[in-house]
This record gives structure tokens, sequence and C-alpha cells, in this order.
């Protein structure tokens, strides 16, 4: 039974990030060997077709006589399922009452939220002398 690696996961996303370079350099030698090892670790064609498309979609990082392959972007529309719109359900609003309980609530917040007494120990500057800590 083969055990998969606890670093397959970032192995991945370190292929995928790969690939997306190596798109939009349009190396062409890179990229086919790169297929094959992304192939053996686990990527579909399709998977491949994504990618492509996404490394294509961010012109700014690409160079501007770039064209995406039309072949992929029809593979990629073909596989895209059709989006209808949905009617919207009706929802339904629950209205809560508001009780003594939550006025008492308040009523104690604001009694907390008072300003303390002024006394000069309150305003005592820290303490700023070096201590020794123990080690044990």
């Amino acid at each position: 039974m083969k055990q998969r690696s606890v670093f397959a996961e970032e192995w991945r996303e370190c292929l995928r990030a790969h690939y997306t370079h190596v798109v939009r350099i349009q190396d062409v030698l890179t990229e086919r060997t790169l297929i094959s090892v992304m192939q053996e670790a686990g990527f579909s064609d399709e998977d491949l077709a994504n990618l492509r498309l996404q490394a294509t979609m961010h012109m700014d990082d690409v160079d501007p006589d770039f064209q995406p392959d039309p072949a992929t972007v029809e593979m990629i529309q073909a596989s895209m399922p059709k989006n209808e719109p949905e009617t919207a359900s009706a929802v339904e609003v629950e209205v809560e009452v508001v009780g003594e309980e939550d006025e008492e609530a308040e009523e104690a917040a604001e009694a907390e939220e008072e300003a303390p007494p002024v006394s000069e120990e309150y305003y005592a500057p820290p303490d700023d002398d070096p201590h020794q800590l123990s080690l044990f």
C-alpha cells in the first residue's frame, strides 16, 4: 500500500506554480517535461487545462503578443456546466422582542464603563527597573 507523503500537497502546489510560470513565459521545452512530471503526480489533463487557462488570464504578467491556445479554451468551456438562473426562494425573517433583561444588561454595561476614581496611585509611572528572572 502506497502511503501519501505529508508534503504531497506542498509538492503539488509547487508544481502548479511552476507550470503557471512556464506557460506565461512560453517555455515549450520545459512545459513538455513538466507535464509528464505533473501527470505522474496525479494531475489530469483537465487540471492542466484549467491551470493553463488561469495562467493566461493574468494579462499583466504575460507578454502583450501572447495568444492562448484556442483548443484549450474550447475544452474548458465545454467542460463547464451551464449556469441557469435560479429563482429566489422566500426568506423568513424572525423578529426578536427586546425584553427587560436586555435593558438591565445595558444599564450594567454603562455602569461598568464609568471612569475609575482619580488618585495618585492610578497615575503612578510603571517600575522600569530590571529584574532577574529565575531559570527554574
